[in-house]
Parts: structure tokens; C-alpha cells; sequence
């Protein structure tokens, strides 16, 4: 991997360390996530999906997601997003 790449999936994996850090933090698992969001917004998160934001695999998410995941976590999107 060329040092281009490396520093790209970095900075992708750092997008998410915040979001996996807010859920440690507060003691939440992935599942109570897509639980509490269900509850909230009546929104049913496929866990593979959301495994993917959360692990900061998958980065190319919409800021609507985004929303719908700080407003679970009671947070502000900066909190869980770079």
C-alpha cells in the first residue's frame, strides 16, 4: 500500500473513531444504537450498515444518517464526525 492510500484510510477510520468513542463513552452498543434509533425515528438500521459507520468502513454516508445517528446519541454531528 503506497503512503497516499495508508493516509487515506487513516483519515477514513478517524471519521469514525469519534463515533465508536461517543458510544463507549456512553456505554451503548451497536445494537442499543439501532434500538434507540428504531424507538426515536421509527428507522430500522440494517446491522452490517451500521457496523460499517461505526468501524469507519464505510464513509460515504448521508449527512441525514448522520443526523439520525447524533440525534440518537443525544450529540451533535461534530461529536461523531469529523
Amino acid at each position: 500500500m503506497d503512503t497516499k492510500t495508508n493516509q487515506q484510510t487513516n483519515l477514513e477510520n478517524k471519521s469514525m473513531t469519534k463515533l465508536r468513542d461517543v458510544l463507549k463513552a456512553k456505554g451503548i452498543s451497536q445494537a442499543d444504537l439501532i434500538k434507540i434509533i428504531k424507538e426515536k425515528n421509527g428507522i430500522e438500521f440494517d446491522k452490517g450498515n451500521m457496523s460499517r459507520i461505526i468501524n469507519g468502513v464505510k464513509t460515504n454516508f448521508t449527512i441525514e444518517t448522520a443526523k439520525i445517528i447524533s440525534k440518537a446519541l443525544g450529540v451533535k454531528i461534530d461529536e461523531i464526525i469529523d
